[in-house]
């Protein structure tokens, strides 16, 4: 040690600089290599993990970069693979990573800490799979009959269209924290559902899941945020329907109306409105909580779109106007409606209305294994099946609710045994895939 302290006694001033950063780059870069093995080697008892490379920038910003997951079904085939340019791990101030790689860990999470998945995608899509890449709601309607395909919303003239998933949480006070979760198609458009509960703060890491699923909810907002697709759509649909922008606005909203219809749903006549302005100018449209609701942030995301939408008292914004009350009405499906049979309800759980799901009559049931559309996935109300998810999970359990929007699974006991609902966007597969003793 002395020779090594005499050396760097005798190195020009600037030079013992670059030696330090030197230094310090080394072991950060070490440090993060450590924790992404670590992260990556949990991660891969449920999945498959291939990754390019790790990185970090002199935020604290730490990651992994050309990511590839691979799901598995329950006879050792791979079933669904994701990509992802990076994962990005934000934590709330560079001295996070700096004292996790050079000093003690610390076992309590940071003030503030993100998470983005850049570049999401499944691998088996092509640029003619219809699909939610917006991220705004009715986005196809006076367009096209159901969903765009990526090459339809270039043929708009938007080239750029890369989604990202971002997951944030930052503490607000000493009792209280905010968990937001948001889809992001950057030039085009986003969707943030962002949540506060009462918590106490610092909490422990691995104590994290428990608690947060157990904090009272105090409220919740969904925020709609037109990036650029709202003005290219109504001008490029409106050229092909020989009309004007205002014209072809009108005209979707009278698509919007008739899939309402459709589906036996109602927002309101003041919603719509709100929706309209939206629908006409882009800018935002926001969905707030105006009212308490007796739930935990566990409960809360436990329910179906329907459960969530009723569990507050709501009010509804576009940019530059007075909100207005929401009442989300579902009355079963139609006789057009995209999903056909009677209807069963669901148990409401805390003060959430009851809502009524698609129940189907007695059908012949897929062969065990077999792939099953979404739109057909009301025929195994009651049976287990296997829900493969556009972020590149499966889930296993008993479906117990069914919407056109929607879906609600029982998990399995080994996956947790809670109630998970999964949106039709986010559904890549869905598998029966029968048990002993489940049925209908």
């Amino acid at each position: 040690m002395g020779k090594i302290a005499g050396f760097f006694s005798r190195v020009p001033w600037p030079l013992r600089i670059i030696v330090a950063v030197g230094l310090l780059y080394l072991g950060l870069r070490i440090a993060v290599w450590s924790m992404v093995e670590e992260l990556t080697d949990t991660a891969s008892e449920i999945m498959d993990i291939e990754y390019g490379g790790s990185f970090f920038n002199w935020q604290g910003h730490f990651g992994v970069k050309d990511v590839t997951v691979t799901h598995y079904d329950g006879e050792g085939q791979a079933s669904k693979t994701y990509a992802m340019d990076r994962v990005v791990i934000r934590p709330s101030s560079p001295f996070w990573l700096l004292r996790n790689s050079f000093f003690m860990p610390s076992k309590y999470m940071p003030d503030e800490i993100g998470v983005t998945l850049e570049g999401l995608r499944d691998t088996a899509d092509t640029d003619d799979t219809p699909g939610n890449y917006t991220n705004l709601p009715y986005d196809a309607m006076g367009c096209t009959d159901y969903l765009l395909t990526r090459n339809q919303i270039r043929a708009m003239g938007l080239k750029e269209l890369r989604r990202d998933v971002h997951v944030r949480i930052d503490r607000q006070s000493t009792q209280s924290v905010n968990v937001g979760y948001a889809l992001e198609t950057a030039g085009v458009g986003k969707l943030s559902l962002d949540t506060t509960v009462d918590m106490e703060w610092p909490v422990r890491t691995k104590n994290l899941i428990v608690e947060l699923g157990e904090a009272p909810l105090r409220s919740a907002s969904l925020t709609i945020t037109d990036q650029g697709f709202v003005g290219v759509r109504n001008a490029a649909c409106a050229k092909e329907h020989g009309m004007g922008a205002n014209a072809f606005a009108d005209y979707h909203m009278q698509e919007v109306r008739r899939r309402l219809a459709e589906e036996n749903l109602s927002y309101g006549e003041a919603a719509l409105q709100q929706y309209a302005a939206f629908a006409k100018e882009g800018q935002q449209l926001v969905i707030r909580s105006s009212g308490p609701a007796n739930l935990t942030f566990g409960q809360f995301m436990g329910m179906n779109f329907l459960q969530k939408m009723q569990a507050f008292p709501l009010q509804i914004a576009a940019s530059g106007a007075n909100p207005s009350s929401m009442q989300v009405v579902w009355s079963g499906p139609g006789p057009n409606s995209r999903a056909a049979g009677g209807t069963a309800p669901v148990p409401a759980q805390a003060n959430a209305t009851p809502v009524q799901v698609v129940q189907t009559a007695a059908v012949e049931l897929p062969k065990p294994g077999a792939e099953v559309a979404y739109q057909q996935a009301a025929a195994l109300l009651g049976q287990h099946i296997e829900v493969s998810t556009r972020l590149g999970t499966q889930r296993r359990g008993i479906l117990r609710a069914y919407l056109p929007q929607v879906l609600t699974l029982e998990l399995d006991k080994e996956e947790g045994g809670f109630t998970l609902t999964v949106y039709s966007d986010d559904v890549a597969g869905i598998r029966y895939t029968p048990v002993a003793g489940v049925s209908n």
